[in-house]
């Protein structure tokens, strides 16, 4: 999913990678770069953030024009590729695969009337691309929730993160970056997100058969770990086609957006008005809720309303019932870290030795089934951390990132004029055997500091939250859920799985391909 930022006009025009033409389609699919948990992933940026020359040389490079791609005719440029099965629109991650092992590190596109796009698949390369972005990293925005935001919430100042950039976006960032990031924050809330946790097992056991199998409908029972919007739009392919017909008038589909739009409004204020009663009656109750630190920091409530809107929006918030079913109505199935938990879940299930030796360490911790979590305990489990990072390498929420190149760079020793989207296939580098031995293995050893499968490679490879100033804000909670749920889970049972390899489709964020059909059987 792609944006590009037109200079000659100042706006900023969205570009999806599937359809890779017009602004309409590119709405649809621009969520794919904004997940909750788009970042700095599985390293810290500190680590990353060192003083290396760019070495730019604009004169001696290639013109932009030469830079390997599909050929480009007058008039239609190279939009014709959307129809041919070089793209598959259900599975970003396989495009982009096809397009690297196609045409090297660095490939375009060309579309008549849009700025230039190319996608770039060295890691050192991109981290100039990282390196380059400035204190306001440009990054795509969803325009038909901006617009919706605009037109339909003029009470309200902000437009929050999802869909700002630039001092808009580092305004509201520098006030909920504290409450949202720091791990200690984070385990403020480990109690009432531990016990959210065994309700799930406890869910788990309601819906699993008479074999211990869970339904084809278990991904909707993973609620609590993601409000994504799933089935916002459903065949990218089809209103593709409607697109190039001109066909752009207001559609149930849009009229659906604005009931999607409204009911995470009104469940956002809900909470807000609860978290600001209970800071203005001083309650006496442990702890503060994400939403009330924010409060307590100086957050408007109007802010803090849109941060809610954007948290529901990532399947970040943990919401009653009652509003997820509301949520569910008009939204379909729950994603993102719903999906990334499932896939962690697969890979255990595939690798029973790994399993087994993860429950190992959590029984060290916890000997009993009822042992309660305590945060040092979080931050001793190192092979569940591991587990969770190999399992982002393998199935991550979404196929890659995206930036806007702030200023004229050299990329793979071509000229690439600024403000041009650039798309960045983490997945597709992170199962590379140039970068990770046995690279389609589940193999948590890698991230295990000392260990004799300890892999140091180069850490802009897997980025499964984003990178920089803009990682994901949900990374914290969204790591935190997934530990507390598999610690829930392998204290008291066994997962097994029997239907195959599991890929991923692109709903906007990676999803699993098939039903979730697990066995959870009871140790």
């Amino acid at each position: 999913m792609i944006r590009i930022e037109d200079n000659t006009k100042s706006k900023l025009a969205t570009l999806s990678l599937p359809t890779m033409f017009g602004k309409y389609i590119g709405n649809h699919l621009t969520k794919s770069f904004i997940s909750k948990c788009q970042s700095s992933a599985l390293i810290t940026t500190q680590a990353v953030q060192q003083d290396l020359p760019l070495e730019i040389d604009w004169r001696n490079a290639k013109p932009f024009e030469q830079i390997p791609g599909n050929p480009s005719y007058p008039l239609i440029g190279s939009s014709y590729e959307v129809f041919t099965k070089q793209f598959d629109f259900e599975r970003m991650h396989l495009t982009s695969k096809r397009y690297a092992e196609r045409f090297g590190p660095i490939c375009r596109f060309v579309f008549p009337g849009l700025p230039p796009m190319i996608q770039v698949s060295d890691p050192f390369e991109n981290e100039k691309i990282y390196r380059a972005d400035g204190k306001f990293p440009l990054r795509p925005i969803a325009e038909t929730l901006k617009k919706y935001r605009e037109e339909k919430l003029d009470a309200i100042e902000d437009l929050g993160l999802l869909i700002t950039n630039g001092e808009d976006w580092w305004t509201i960032r520098t006030k909920v970056q504290q409450p949202m990031m720091r791990p200690q924050n984070m385990l403020k809330y480990l109690s009432i997100m531990e016990t959210v946790s065994v309700k799930m097992v406890e869910r788990i056991r309601e819906v699993r058969n008479h074999n211990n199998e869970t339904p084809d409908t278990f991904l909707n029972e993973m609620f609590k770990w993601a409000l994504e919007y799933s089935n916002v739009y459903h065949s990218v392919k089809e209103e593709y086609y409607l697109f190039f017909l001109h066909i752009l008038l207001q559609t149930t589909e849009l009229f659906l957006f604005e009931v999607r739009g409204s009911v995470i409004l009104k469940i956002s204020l809900k909470h807000i008005n609860k978290a600001f009663e209970k800071l203005k009656h001083k309650s006496e109750e442990a702890g503060q809720t994400i939403l009330e630190s924010m409060l307590d920091r100086g957050v408007s409530i109007k802010e803090a309303t849109i941060m809610a809107m954007d948290l529901l929006m990532a399947g970040i918030e943990t919401v009653s019932l009652s509003d997820y079913r509301a949520i569910i109505m008009v939204m379909g199935d729950p994603m993102d870290t719903s999906s990334t938990q499932s896939f962690l879940f697969y890979h255990l299930a595939r690798n029973e030795e790994k399993q087994e030796k993860l429950r190992e360490e959590i029984r060290r911790f916890l000997p009993t089934p009822d042992a309660k979590l305590k945060p040092e305990n979080l931050t001793d489990m190192k092979y569940l951390k591991a587990c969770v990072k190999e399992s982002l390498r393998l199935s991550p929420a979404v196929f890659g990132n995206s930036r806007y190149n702030n200023t004229d760079m050299v990329i793979c020793g071509y000229r690439v004029p600024k403000g041009c989207m650039i798309t960045m296939p983490n997945q597709y580098m992170s199962t590379l055997e140039c970068y990770y031995k046995e690279a389609d293995k589940f193999l948590p050893e890698r991230w295990l500091k000392g260990d004799d499968l300890e892999v140091k490679t180069n850490p802009y490879v897997t980025l499964p939250f984003g990178f920089g100033p803009r990682m994901c804000i949900g990374r914290r909670i969204a790591e935190q859920e997934m530990w507390l749920l598999t610690v829930k889970v392998l204290q008291q049972m066994k997962i097994e799985w029997h239907s195959g390899e599991l890929d991923c489709v692109t709903r906007g964020v990676n999803i699993p391909d098939k039903p979730l059909n697990f066995r959870f059987i009871d140790l």
